[in-house]
């Protein structure tokens, strides 16, 4: 039985918890005839209007990823087909909610075969796995009313800092099988933080140095790493390897450098070239696919 602080959902109907959501089974899919879980979703949907919910404060820059190891033993996609490959990309940088918060870029590789939209964030782990407490995350980082933003840190700019892809890809090779990925960035400009004098001063830098180091042609790198388990091995681990608060041991599973990504040209024009660019997790290309986790798919969702 429910509590005093009862829950009710948007027509007025009682709700056990607002933190599950129904699946197909213990690890299956979301359920979309779940109202009550996928009404709180679209309330947090339309919370805003024309900009963008999350990390609405960007800057872009054109690129390219080159291959500099052999994968094609975990996969058949064509942008990693052999050493040496060039791909052209685009990349968004961002804030979540205000000054100081997870900063956050996204990566779209224009290959051959389609656009793989690859996210990734300055934090190893999301400390966060269920599916419907994501969108009060998302609420609890907007800007406090006395004190305005939050504490922590920052990094100095968008080039000192790491990136990691919390969700589990699907790797399948040419003989059809199967191996899982995780992602990460490193900078080549070394982690880098700002002080908090600093912060007050301008709260624009990141962007600015971004812009003016590409112009100064410093172009900023990031060396791309994977980390995979084979399909067999997953299955046989004791702790689930698709949980987003966890991390993958580097000793089990090493780090392996796959290429290297340039930032080398600035965008012409804010609007047009850089908010208007949509991204989509789930846009990936043939030999990539992903994993059906439950917090994946609320960035899914529409």
């Amino acid at each position: 039985m429910m509590g005093e602080n009862r829950l009710a959902a948007g027509a007025g109907a009682l709700l056990a918890d607002n933190r599950n959501i129904m699946t197909a089974c213990r690890r299956g899919p979301a359920i979309f005839r779940d109202e009550a879980g996928f009404g709180k979703l679209g309330r947090l949907e339309r919370l805003t209007i024309r900009e963008r919910r999350f990390r609405s404060k960007a800057c872009g820059a054109y690129g390219a990823f080159t291959v500099t190891r052999d994968i094609t033993r975990y996969t058949s996609a064509k942008i990693f087909s052999k050493v040496g490959k060039r791909t052209d990309l685009f990349a968004r940088f961002s804030v979540a909610e205000g000054e100081r918060d997870i900063r956050g870029f996204a990566l779209k590789f224009r290959a051959e075969e389609g656009n793989w939209d690859l996210m990734v964030n300055g934090a190893r782990v999301l400390f966060q796995r269920e599916t419907l407490k994501f969108p009060d995350l998302k609420l609890a980082t907007k800007r406090e009313p006395r004190a305005g933003p939050g504490g922590g840190g920052m990094p100095y700019s968008f080039r000192h800092m790491h990136g990691f892809c919390n969700h589990v890809f699907s790797f399948i090779n040419a003989k059809n099988k199967r191996y899982w990925a995780k992602f990460s960035l490193a900078t080549r400009q070394g982690v880098k933080n700002i002080s908090e004098p600093d912060i007050v001063k301008d709260n624009n830098g990141a962007r600015r140095d971004l812009y003016e180091s590409i112009e100064r042609l410093d172009f900023p790198r990031w060396t791309l790493f994977m980390q995979v388990i084979p399909e067999k091995a997953a299955a046989a681990m004791s702790r689930n390897p698709f949980n987003l608060a966890k991390a993958w041991f580097h000793k089990a599973h090493p780090l392996m450098e796959v290429g290297v990504i340039e930032l080398n040209r600035n965008p012409k024009g804010y609007f047009s070239e850089v908010e208007r660019v949509e991204f989509n997790p789930g846009n990936v290309v043939p030999g990539i696919s992903l994993y059906a986790e439950k917090p994946f798919q609320v960035c899914l969702f529409p």
